[in-house]
């Protein structure tokens, strides 16, 4: 849905721009609706008729695109789904981007902590080679800690599934 306050001015000094801002909300409000009410309606009709189907994230993701969906519509179209593979096809994207979401912000995260002890004055080139080792090693374990997670089946993954995966899909 696009957002309500997308045209807002910082401060509506007249009743001019408060009916402008009507207009552009009302404007805004009309094609969020035709877009949830016409545009993903059609695409999902045809996801469910089977007159198209993507084989792939990648495919889904143009077919969405050329259609004028954004991928945030993607819980929606799930809901719609009436067809198992179709529905399942949408799910996996869900969880595929927003694993993607939460490894860039895991890497993230460990790059900050390590780059704090990469910049020193009169560290030595061999102690920053070293460091920046380290920082790789790091990195790796971020990596295949994340992916344990993601794909095991240990009490920690279940419970990363459970806290993390399903609350933001």
């Amino acid at each position: 849905m696009l957002s309500s306050n997308s045209y807002l001015a910082l401060h509506e000094t007249t009743e001019e721009d408060r009916l402008v801002n009507e207009e552009f909300e009302w404007a805004a409000s009309r094609a969020s609706g035709f877009l949830r009410d016409s545009v993903i309606a059609e695409f999902s009709a045809k996801l469910n008729q089977v007159e198209m189907l993507p084989c792939s994230g990648a495919a889904l993701t143009v077919a969405m695109h050329r259609a004028g969906i954004n991928m945030r519509f993607l819980g929606l179209l799930a809901a719609r789904a009436a067809l198992p593979h179709v529905h399942d096809l949408l799910v996996v994207e869900m969880v595929a981007r927003q694993a993607k979401h939460l490894l860039a912000q895991n890497l993230l995260r460990q790059q900050l902590r390590s780059g704090a002890h990469l910049h020193g004055d009169g560290l030595s080139r061999t102690t920053v080679e070293l460091r920046l080792r380290e920082v790789e090693m790091e990195r790796r374990e971020t990596v295949t800690d994340f992916f344990n997670l993601l794909l095991g089946e240990t009490p920690a993954s279940i419970a990363y599934w459970t806290n993390v995966i399903v609350p933001a899909v």
